[in-house]
């Protein structure tokens, strides 16, 4: 495990290559220098994120050891934490520290969507009804489904991202447990329902922003990022959401997604998930 002294001195020098190679959004570096960051020992782990939850007033997803670092964002404002019982390596605490702070970057350029999702955590905890999202309009219920996947999504999608802009990685010359990741990775995402949209996110990150993966798919028109071992018609809409995704990363500024794309995301989540479920009828059906 590293220690406080250890992961004291990462932090400054993982925060300016932050800065720098995140220079196309504005304010960057305020943003860190404002938001508090706190490492958690175990013994303090879980009194730390109540107290942080409290001072955001953030709606309360959970505590778990198993958490390497997270966000907690509410009406109050963001504070950034990291658990040092989960590191063993340099590389691994600055890795989620980038991930943590491209969750806290993209969530500057998202604020109104993530006011509206947590408005709607307030209005669903306030009812005391545990239907209360099933009991919805049908296109309200929709709308909500495409803002909170859609949303998930990106969110999972541009950490991960960020995270591999600043690390700068050299591609490596064998890809092949990058392949087998990737295949796994996808198929545990998309292969049942509830679709594992974290996953989903993560997945396509690395086909579109590791260095390994972009650069063999450049110059090997044969590389596989694990489409083929999917039904044709969920392959068909992971493929679109990677095309959107992609859209996306070609903006001057990345993090500054609009309402509309994430919704379109969302509609594509919903239809894998609908596909999925097609299927399974499908193949019960022909197995009578």
């Amino acid at each position: 495990m590293l220690t406080m002294t250890e992961i004291k001195e990462i932090i400054p020098t993982s925060r300016t290559q932050f800065v720098e190679r995140m220079s196309s959004h504005s304010g960057v570096s305020t943003l860190l220098e404002n938001t508090p960051l706190t490492v958690c020992s175990r013994a303090n782990a879980e009194a730390k994120h109540n107290a942080a939850l409290a001072r955001c007033q953030a709606f309360d997803s959970g505590f778990s050891l198993q958490t390497w670092g997270e966000v907690i964002h509410g009406t109050s404002g963001s504070e950034v934490l990291l658990y040092q019982f989960r590191f063993s390596q340099p590389t691994e605490f600055e890795r989620t520290l980038w991930h943590e702070w491209g969750h806290l970057l993209s969530n500057k350029y998202i604020e109104a969507i993530n006011d509206e999702r947590l408005e709607y955590f307030k209005r669903r905890e306030a009812s005391n009804d545990r239907l209360y999202h099933e009991n919805l309009p049908d296109d309200e219920r929709e709308y909500q489904e495409r803002l909170a996947f859609g949303t998930q999504l990106w969110c999972e999608f541009i950490a991960d991202t960020i995270c591999n802009i600043v690390a700068d990685d050299e591609p490596q010359d064998i890809a092949w447990d990058i392949q087998g990741q990737m295949k796994q990775i996808l198929l545990a995402a998309v292969s049942n329902t509830p679709v594992q949209i974290a996953l989903l996110g993560h997945y396509c990150s690395t086909v579109l922003t590791n260095p390994t993966v972009v650069a063999h798919s450049e110059v090997e028109e044969r590389f596989s990022i694990g489409l083929e071992f999917l039904p044709e018609e969920t392959a068909k809409l992971v493929d679109k959401l990677l095309c959107l995704l992609a859209d996306q990363l070609n903006e001057d500024q990345i993090c500054n997604i609009s309402k509309d794309r994430i919704l379109e995301m969302g509609t594509v989540i919903n239809q894998i998930w609908e596909t999925i479920e097609e299927n399974k009828l499908q193949w019960i059906f022909e197995n009578r």
